[in-house]
């Protein structure tokens, strides 16, 4: 699904959910959390990923790690 909102995915009755979005550069998702974990993967450009254990620069084609119900933003 490419431009989804993952509230309207993540009740489904599986493992995994896969969706993907695109974002203009400068764009801020505001701090928010999930119930599932999620892997944040930059096919193109940078992020910037924060949350109360650190700060992290994601350079393209990287991704990083975060666990359920951590607070972070983009």
């Amino acid at each position: 699904m490419r431009n989804g909102q993952i509230d309207d995915y993540d009740q489904l009755d599986r493992e995994v959910v896969s969706l993907g979005n695109d974002y203009a550069q400068g764009f801020i998702l505001p701090r928010h959390k999930h119930r599932r974990a999620q892997l944040l993967y930059g096919a193109t450009g940078l992020m910037h990923v924060s949350t109360h254990s650190g700060e992290w620069v994601v350079p393209p084609q990287h991704a990083v790690w975060i666990p359920p119900e951590t607070l972070h933003a983009v």
